[in-house]
C-alpha cells in the first residue's frame, strides 16, 4: 500500500502497522498541573503496556494483590522517569508484535533487530540491525558488521518469547476471578 501525505512519519520509515520506527514511535502527551512539568521532553523508550504499572503506582494500587494467581506485568513503572527523577530509565528493551504475524523484530537501547527482513520492509533473506541513534529511517543495515550483537539480541529476543509462550493463556480459557 502506497505511502500517503497523512500516512506519512518523516524521517521516520514505514507507517502505522508497521514495527518500523514510523509506525510505532508516537507522542504521548500528558498534562497534571502541578505534578507534571510544563514542557518536559522525555526521548526514553515507554509501551502502552507501560501505563498500567504507573497508572498504579501513582494511585498507590499493588496489581499483585488483584490477580489470583499473580499473572506477570509486561509493562514497567515509568513514573519516576515522568517526573525527571529517574537515575536509569526502567524500559531498555522492547518486542515488536504485528498482529497475527506475531515477533517481528526486538530493541535493546539505541538498537532494533528484525530477525526476519521482510518485516523492515526490506528485500532478501535473513536478519536486519539498526542503529537508531544514527539511523532514524532504519535504512543501513549493520547485521554483517556486528555479528555478535546480532547474535546476542536474538538470544534475548529467544529468551523472552519463550518466557512469553509458558505465560500464555489460550483464548477462551481464562477463569473469571
Amino acid at each position: 500500500e502506497p505511502l500517503t501525505k497523512e500516512s506519512l512519519a518523516k524521517p521516520f520509515r514505514g507507517k502505522k502497522w508497521s514495527s518500523l520506527e514510523g509506525g510505532t514511535r508516537v507522542p504521548c502527551i500528558l498534562i497534571w498541573p502541578g505534578v507534571l512539568s510544563a514542557g518536559r521532553e522525555i526521548d526514553e523508550m515507554i509501551s502502552a503496556m507501560d501505563l498500567l504499572p504507573t497508572l498504579a503506582d501513582v494511585c498507590r494500587i499493588d496489581l499483585t494483590k488483584h490477580s489470583s494467581d499473580h499473572l506477570s506485568i509486561d509493562g514497567v513503572n515509568v513514573w519516576n522517569s515522568l517526573l525527571g527523577r529517574a537515575k536509569k530509565h526502567p524500559r531498555n528493551e522492547l518486542l515488536y508484535w504485528h498482529g497475527s504475524n506475531g515477533f517481528e523484530a526486538i530493541r535493546v537501547g539505541d538498537w532494533k533487530l528484525f530477525p526476519d527482513r521482510r518485516c523492515a520492509n526490506l528485500k532478501g533473506t535473513g536478519p536486519a540491525l539498526f542503529h537508531l541513534a544514527k539511523d532514524l529511517e532504519e535504512k543501513n543495515d549493520l547485521s554483517q558488521q556486528y555479528p555478535r550483537r546480532l547474535k546476542s539480541m536474538q538470544a534475548l529476543a529467544d529468551q523472552r518469547l519463550v518466557s512469553i509462550q509458558s505465560k500464555s493463556i489460550p483464548l477462551g480459557q481464562a477463569e473469571a476471578d
